[in-house]
């Protein structure tokens, strides 16, 4: 679960370091290229000294292999001649091997530098199959290498997979000898149950065997009796995946059934601690297998939103920007209507209060009433340059989108996304605060939950002191000598 949550982190960090590595190894090529663009002729210098040094191995080399072939006769001449075609093929292997690295590493640093783009995209895909090859290998030399790791743990988990066959088996066993007769019962149970189900399956297939008998001609005789083998070998298998999946669980409620009449209370509370631990993986096990399946849908799903909500953002800022720019008169009139509206609105809004506060307060509310005006005056006039700031940044994005420069768009994507994260981390903040009551319901449930468990184990202690009152005496006098016997910490 915890690979799951964390796979986008993982992909992430992944992709980071496959871009650090490339980027680092490209810087590598570019100083090795700069170094041998500036000093030529030290490049040169090495390149020569190479050549001279091979050269003067393969004359050592040859002389070595000339001054063992003169002291020693027959088939000696031969293995030296043999050794000696070996060196020279090593030797030529090598050398070609080293041409054509340098050939390579040269012809990388001209696309890197001077290629076009078609040769710079094939260089990187050649780049990419190294690293991808390369990291197979790696792969495959670390299986290698845990090799005997996975064949231990292999023995180990047989050998632990085994024990706890044997530990079941002596359970079911021993739940048999304590009841014969509720064995008994079920086995003679599971028979009955076992016959009538084979019963009703061979007249099952006898039934659609007459069936597709009467239906087909004679010919066809050989492919329905090949079908009907499948179907009743299908069956077979089904019955006996059945039989051996009602065998265990007949054993696992046989061992529960034992411990509920006859167990202690170490055993109940872990059989129940069991219970409560299954269910809860298989309610995690349901979860995550639906997340996993629906992961595409809901990427899928995210993805169009986002493209769904900006192409209607733009389609509004255009059909809004449209009308603007071919109606120009009509927007000012509409502009100079609206500020008309908005004075004549304050005008009848300030009258209103006058009025009211003369009949209320008499010629003492003067000042109260210029201070009311003056704060709804503030107020509108922070909403008209709030809304003039607006619809000048509408406009702005809207010139940029059109005919602005590569930069201009850059930045306006980054303003676009900085606004997003804000609008999230805003809308996170009022989840949160809506939710507050949900949080603190939880934590109250939580508190209680716990509570109740730690009172469950209280009780299953007391109860298991109880019953074994001799084991608790003695654990509480060898407790009592060690904290005696303890040496006091030194301060």
């Amino acid at each position: 679960m915890k690979r799951i949550c964390n796979q986008g982190i993982i992909r992430g960090f992944t992709a980071w370091s496959d871009q650090y590595f490339a980027a680092a190894r490209h810087k590598r090529m570019l100083a090795a290229a700069g170094a041998r663009l500036m000093r030529p002729a030290l490049s040169a210098s090495v390149s020569q000294w190479k050549t001279s040094w091979e050269f003067s191995r393969r004359q050592e080399l040859a002389a070595e292999v000339q001054r063992n072939a003169q002291g020693k006769l027959g088939t000696a001449e031969q293995e030296m001649m043999a050794m000696k075609a070996k060196a020279d093929a090593e030797l030529a292997y090598a050398k070609q091997a080293a041409q054509k690295e340098l050939e390579r590493e040269l012809e990388m640093q001209r696309v890197a530098l001077t290629g076009t783009t078609e040769e710079m995209i094939a260089l990187q895909k050649q780049q990419e199959k190294e690293q991808r090859v390369e990291h197979l290998a790696q792969k495959a030399m670390k299986r290698i290498c845990n090799q005997g790791i996975m064949r231990g743990f292999s023995a180990w988990s047989e050998q632990y997979f085994a024990a706890a066959r044997h530990k079941r088996m002596l359970a079911a066993a021993g739940a048999r000898l304590a009841r014969p007769a509720l064995a008994a019962s079920i086995q003679h149970w599971k028979g009955d149950w076992e016959a009538d189900r084979r019963t009703s399956l061979a007249l099952e297939v006898r039934r659609r065997e007459q069936n597709r008998a009467s239906k087909s001609a004679a010919a066809s005789g050989g492919a329905a009796e090949q079908a009907m083998a499948a179907y009743k070998a299908k069956a077979e298998a089904e019955l006996a995946y059945v039989k051996r999946a009602a065998a265990e669980h007949e054993e696992k409620e046989l061992e529960r059934l034992r411990v509920a009449l006859t167990g202690s209370a170490e055993e109940v509370a872990a059989m129940q601690l069991e219970k409560d631990k299954e269910k809860r993986v298989e309610q995690l096990g349901q979860k995550a297998m639906k997340r996993i399946c629906n992961q595409g849908v809901m990427r899928g799903f995210s993805a169009w939103q986002e493209q769904y909500l900006q192409h209607a953002r733009h389609q509004r800022m255009l059909a809004a920007a449209g009308p603007r720019l071919m109606r120009p008169a009509l927007s000012a009139s509409v502009s100079h209507w609206r500020n008309d509206w908005e004075a004549e609105r304050r005008k009848n809004l300030a009258q209103e209060i006058r009025r009211r506060a003369s009949a209320k307060y008499g010629g003492s509310a003067d000042a109260e009433v210029a201070e009311i005006r003056a704060t709804a005056e503030a107020d509108l006039a922070a909403q008209k340059k709030f809304a003039e700031e607006d619809k000048l940044r509408a406009l702005e994005r809207l010139r940029i989108e059109l005919t602005g420069s590569v930069e201009e768009i850059l930045a306006m994507q980054a303003e676009k996304d900085k606004e997003k994260r804000v609008e999230q981390l805003a809308q996170k903040a009022m989840k949160r605060l809506s939710n507050q009551g949900i949080m603190r319901g939880f934590t109250a449930w939580s508190e209680q939950y716990l509570q109740a468990a730690r009172q469950k184990r209280m009780l299953a202690a007391a109860g298991a002191r109880i019953m074994r009152p001799a084991l608790a005496m003695a654990v509480s006098h060898w407790k009592g000598d060690w904290e005696e016997e303890r040496p006091l910490p030194s301060h």
